[in-house]
This record gives C-alpha cells, structure tokens and sequence, in this order.
C-alpha cells in the first residue's frame, strides 16, 4: 500500500466556536507515570463545576475492504480513550493509500470514549492520523492481522496507539508455551464491547517482547494461572470472572514478583504497565492538583508529590486570597503517593493508595491549619 502525506490536513473546528469546555495542555513527557510534569495552571473562584458526559458511539457502518487484503473473520475497529482531565476536540483519519477509510471530527470529553466498531474487515497496512486542536499530531501504521483484535488509543498528556488483543484468559499465539494452542484470541475488536465484563489490562509499552505471568484468587479459589508472550506496543486484554469479593493478583516479569489486592469497589479494569519495571494501577486517567487559599490574604504554597520513591510533583504557587488554582494533569495515575504541603509557617503530609477516589487532589489552606483530600467524585 501507498503511505499517505498528512502534512496538509488541519482541524477541522466546525461548531467549536462558543464552546466552554477547556483543551488540555500537552507536556511533553514520554511516561506518563513517572516523569515531572509543568502543568498548565489557571487561577479561578471557588466554584464547583460538572464534568460533560461520555460520547455516544457512531452508528452501524459498513466495514472498508482492501482490494489487495485478506477477508478476515469478522471487521476491526478503533477505540479512542480521553484519559486527560479536560475535554479534547480531535480528528480521527484512517486511509489505505489515497483512500480514505474514514473520517470525523468531535469533541470528546473528560473521561470520554469513542468508538468505530466495524471500521475494516480485510488485512493489510491503515494509515491512523490522530490531530487534536492544540496542534498535538501523530500517526500510527496500524497493521491488522487475524491475531489481533483492534486498535486502542490513549490520548492524555502523549498520544498511545496500542493493538490490542482479547484474551478469554488463553490467548492463542500470544498464551505460554503449552497454552498456544487452546483458544484463538477473543472477538472482540474494540474495548467497547467489553462493557460490564471484568478484565486485566496488560501494557507492553516496551522496545521488544516480554513475557509476563498472572495468578489471580479470591478467597483461596483459583481464578487465573496464564502466561502470556506480549509483542511490544500491545494490550492485552484478559477477561476474568466476577466475584463479590476482591482478587489477590500476582505478576511475574522477568524473575521480578508484584502483589496486589484489588479491591471490588475499585472498578472492573485494573492495569498493568511493563516498561522498565512493573506498574499495578486502577486507572490510566492523571489527576489535577487543586490548590485552594481559603484565607483572606494571599499565600505562597509549595506541593511536592512522591510516588515509588521519585518526586513526580514539585511546584510552588502564589495564591491570591479567597481564590484557587488547578494544576492540570499534576498527579500521575499509578503508585502510592505522599504529598508534603507547605506555606511557610505551616507543613501537612498526606499518603495516597494506588487506587484513589475519582476526584482531583484537594489541597486547603485556612487560617487553622491545611487540609488535603480527594474527593469522592469529579465535581470540585
């Protein structure tokens, strides 16, 4: 197939006029998880606001076929994930060659998901352009073959293009050796018919190959064993069953061993990163850090984050009085946190698990003391 030149395509902004929802600022780290950010940070009054609701899905359509690809056994599609803290209006580009397969522009929301469920049904090479109106732009050759499931895109402070694969838990060629064999990879072919299932997430977001080990129970009962062979910049996606109680997980990864509990409360995907070391985690959105001065003078405010040992938040803020302000995306999605907060004459510690309420971090000063809390919610 022919590779297309996207250099001329620009956004399209068609009812974005007079739109109130805010863009992210994009940093430019490569790890999400782990690397100090510099935030956008905007200052406004104390006033709680609603996050929109999540996108519906475009209708039923009837999937493209390359002239030079193989029929497979069902069509592929692409799920784009908002995982930022803000709304994002954004383009979508799929071409094979000079052909365009498909194209849209919308608005998609905080915590927003968008789906083309039936987008190809032969093999072969797609050109995937994703443009999101701040200018941030990436293409991903997206090579779909019968062992893969789809493709998945994370749009948060990068742009993370992943194929993923659906695993019910074996996994045809991607299982161990000796579970090769047993089961092709689910049907699946967007995340989006996954809803109201229970599933594992694995991340290969490394340069090369990893093979990884799960064990999940609950309550003594064997639930998963599976080894799996994760191609890089691949999801796994691993159904498991549902119980009324939490699962102990265990990962294996190169002779190194993870632990965790994951709770029931604590949502139906939990996620598992593999890059230079194993990270454990219950959601992929970052969260904002909200630095409230509930004083009637004005404050000079220091917040240092630590996650896993490393300092992924320091940032001092002036404050005025009675005012607050929002550090967008500060607080990255996994570890278990503590944050030291100062003003000079006052100094608050606050520890953090890894699987936080939905809310931005909360941080107070009053005249009595500071407070720092996660709400149980978006709303702030």
């Amino acid at each position: 197939m022919r590779r297309r030149d996207f250099a001329g395509l620009s956004l399209g902004f068609v009812g974005l006029s007079g739109c109130n929802s805010p863009l992210l600022d994009f940093s430019n780290s490569s790890d999400q998880s782990d690397q100090p950010t510099q935030p956008r940070d905007t200052e406004t009054p104390v006033t709680p606001t609603t996050p929109p609701e999540t996108t519906d899905t475009p209708e039923t359509r009837e999937p493209y076929r390359a002239p030079e690809g193989e029929s497979l056994d069902q069509p592929r599609g692409i799920t784009l994930n908002n995982i930022g803290t803000d709304a994002r209006y954004l383009t979508l580009v799929v071409s094979d060659g000079e052909t365009d397969v498909f194209v849209e522009s919308r608005s998609l929301p905080e915590d927003g998901r968008f789906s083309v469920e039936r987008l190809v049904a032969s093999t072969g090479t797609y050109d995937v352009l994703v443009e999101t109106a701040d200018g941030t732009r990436q293409t991903y050759s997206w090579t779909v073959e019968p062992g893969f499931s789809g493709l998945v895109v994370d749009i948060g402070s990068t742009l993370d293009f992943r194929r993923s694969v659906v695993c019910t838990p074996t996994c045809g060629p991607f299982s161990g050796a000796g579970d090769r064999e047993s089961s092709p990879p689910g049907p699946a072919s967007t995340v989006d018919s996954l809803d109201n299932q229970k599933a594992i997430f694995v991340d290969n977001d490394a340069d090369s190959r990893r093979t990884v080990s799960l064990y999940l129970t609950a309550r003594t009962i064997e639930l998963l064993e599976q080894t799996y062979d994760v191609p890089p910049n691949t999801r796994l996606v691993v159904i498991v069953a549902r119980v009324q109680f939490s699962y102990e997980v265990e990962v294996r990864v190169d002779g190194t061993t993870r632990e965790y509990d994951w709770l029931s409360p604590n949502g139906d995907v939990l996620y598992i990163s593999l890059d230079d070391r194993v990270r454990i985690r219950c959601t992929q959105r970052r969260k904002d850090l909200v630095v409230v001065n509930d004083t009637d003078r004005d404050r000079r405010v220091t917040v240092v984050g630590i996650t896993d040992g490393r300092r992924t938040v320091d940032r001092t803020v002036q404050v005025d009085a009675n005012k607050q302000r929002t550090l967008s995306e500060a607080v990255a999605a996994a570890g278990t946190y503590r944050f030291v907060v100062e003003t000079g004459d006052q100094r608050e510690t606050y520890d953090w698990d890894v699987c936080p309420p939905e809310g931005p971090v909360m941080v107070v000063v009053t005249d009595d003391g500071i407070q720092v809390s996660v709400p149980a919610s978006l709303d702030r």
